[in-house]
């Protein structure tokens, strides 16, 4: 924004990524660094009800380099790719497929791997040659990082930078330093006023984070994160709105500021739950622990507690201890659940490089569910005769409590059905391996999360 543009007050039209076209209005005297709230134009929450966006305001300084020369790309020649072919292949490449699981006949699988053209309302990267590239999930929060720094340089061309908010999937561009500055000018609370509200604060973030650590699954770990970051929205409203004890005005600012920054970094963690990397609440209360963001905030609550020696004001008991990422793990052929009454046997070969359990489930009921470690085989016997279907999820770290891995994890199923019969002669035994590359002859498909038989 130019400085006279500041000094009058002025109406900036805005593109939300959430809501579309809006007019903001500047006020009068509006100084740089100034943060706007924008109610109810923000990202939705996990109840669907819409958060609010912020808006971070930055006046010149000096007039822009381009005021009387004619910005250098007028005269810029075509891009040498206008008229060169690019040095790479112009067709989309090939994705990796996915270790694919066979049975005895090591043939090679017909099955094309899934693609993923983009996240909704997020395009993906195209080279400008041929059709635009399928994106694997794996690459899904670099492509959505991108898409939100793309919104901050639109927005930045009109002076003003929009600050992500929960929902934003990126980390926030803008310096957050700068965005207390928005606490509402007053007649400062007493340091009882101001212990209470911190009181406050600290219970509703507290059972926040409660509800991300009971986090059973990826999509659980998802919508818990955007609790937490409605939760900041609401509770850090309240704090700028009151003008702390003069000692306390520092690290009140710290606060205001790291709550923005963890806003983000649940954003981040909301994205990796998405693609499968976090996986359970206590892994990504692990990694949130770690983060810059809530080291800020421990910082902030270590000054309160000795702004004053008169007032020392106790907050931050929601804040997890730093914790480092943990490998746990079962011994093969440690059963999770056993079921028996037949002679049928299934005998698993994981040649793959994490370490898997695999569930024998008929209808919706799960009758035997077994630990094979990578690179180890394991036999589960006595299963009734019948036919069934057989899941398997892998990963990092296996959480006893939820019985489910931490990190890194998968969700899949075979997608033929094996039948198990018993004569007086004879009994049905089937070989299962997960392979470590391409190849084999009995297909997989991923499964919701939400879905996959528990047991």
């Amino acid at each position: 924004m130019e400085p006279q543009e500041a000094l009058a007050g002025v109406s900036k039209v805005l593109v939300l990524p959430w809501s579309g076209s809006t007019t903001v209005q500047i006020p009068a005297g509006t100084a740089d660094g100034a943060l706007l709230r924008l109610p109810g134009l923000g990202p939705a929450a996990a109840d669907g009800s819409p958060l609010d966006a912020h808006v971070l305001v930055r006046v010149r300084t000096a007039p822009p380099p381009y005021a009387t020369t004619p910005p250098p790309y007028a005269t810029v020649p075509p891009p040498p790719y206008a008229t060169t072919p690019p040095p790479f292949p112009t067709a989309p490449p090939q994705l990796a497929a996915k270790p694919s699981p066979f049975m005895t006949a090591q043939q090679p699988s017909t099955a094309a791997p899934p693609q993923f053209m983009g996240a909704p309302g997020v395009a993906a990267p195209w080279s400008g040659n041929g059709p635009p590239v399928p994106v694997s999930p794996a690459r899904r929060r670099a492509v959505l990082v991108v898409a939100a720094v793309a919104v901050v340089a639109v927005l930045a061309a009109v002076g003003l930078i929009f600050t992500l908010l929960p929902d934003g999937k990126g980390k926030n561009p803008a310096p957050v330093a700068a965005a207390a500055a928005s606490t509402t000018s007053g007649a400062p609370v007493t340091p009882e006023q101001y212990q209470a509200t911190l009181t406050g604060f600290d219970s509703a973030m507290a059972a926040a984070f409660r509800s991300l650590a009971a986090a059973k699954n990826p999509h659980a770990v998802t919508l818990a994160t955007a609790g937490i970051s409605k939760t900041i929205t609401e509770q850090r409203a309240t704090l700028a709105d009151l003008t702390p004890p003069a000692t306390a005005a520092s690290a009140h600012a710290d606060l205001l500021g790291g709550l923005l920054e963890l806003s983000s970094a649940l954003a981040v963690a909301g994205s990796v739950a998405d693609s499968w990397e976090v996986c359970v609440g206590p892994a990504a209360t692990a990694q949130l622990s770690r983060d810059a963001a809530v080291e800020r905030l421990r910082g902030a609550f270590r000054t309160l507690a000795s702004a004053d020696p008169a007032h020392p004001y106790r907050v931050g008991a929601f804040i997890p201890a730093k914790t480092e990422d943990a490998n746990r793990r079962l011994s093969t052929g440690s059963y999770l659940k056993r079921t028996q009454g037949g002679l049928g046997r299934l005998k698993i070969e994981n040649n793959g490089t994490v370490d898997t359990v695999f569930s024998v489930v008929r209808g919706k009921t799960v009758v035997d569910r077994i630990y094979v470690r990578s690179k180890s085989t394991a036999t589960v016997r006595g299963i009734p005769d019948g036919t069934y279907q057989v899941y398997f999820v892998s990963g990092i770290d296996w959480d006893s409590r939820f019985k489910a891995f931490g990190r890194d994890c998968g969700f899949e199923r075979f997608d033929s059905t094996y039948k198990f019969t018993t004569t007086s002669r004879s009994y049905t035994e089937w070989t299962l391996s997960l392979l470590a590359g391409n190849g084999g002859n009995a297909s997989s498909s991923d499964v919701d999360p939400d879905q996959f038989p528990a047991g």
